[in-house]
């Protein structure tokens, strides 16, 4: 079962992959904010931070780490404040156009930042 779930992942960030416009996201980055003791910010480190960097998604938004206690020293420009961990926020050029609350699983993570970076 595991492995079927692997392939599926994999068959999956390749289809997700074809449909990016390099031109279009090239002033994005994803912003993940993070807390020391915060049990799905480390689900999402070993699910996909170890590997995030090797996919279409970094590409196109190149992540960038941020404590919870630096935002608002870090993020001024921010639309709303960040009440939790783990919250990856989507900037273009320099202005946030998304967030990402929370975090389930790496199906369900790369579903909701595709809507970001498709756009």
């Amino acid at each position: 079962m595991r492995h079927i779930r692997s392939l599926l992942f994999s068959v999956f960030m390749f289809i997700a992959s074809l449909s990016f416009a390099t031109e279009e996201n090239a002033h994005k980055e994803l912003i993940f904010i993070t807390s020391e003791y915060c049990l799905f910010c480390e689900a999402w480190e070993q699910d996909i931070g170890l590997l995030y960097h090797k996919t279409t998604y970094a590409k196109q938004a190149p992540l960038r780490r941020i404590d919870i206690a630096e935002v608002e020293f870090e993020l001024p420009e921010i639309v709303e404040d960040v009440v939790g961990t783990p919250t990856f926020l989507m900037f273009q050029n320099g202005q946030e156009i998304g967030r990402i609350e929370g975090y389930q699983s790496a199906e369900m993570f790369f579903w909701a930042l595709s809507e970001y970076v498709n756009q």
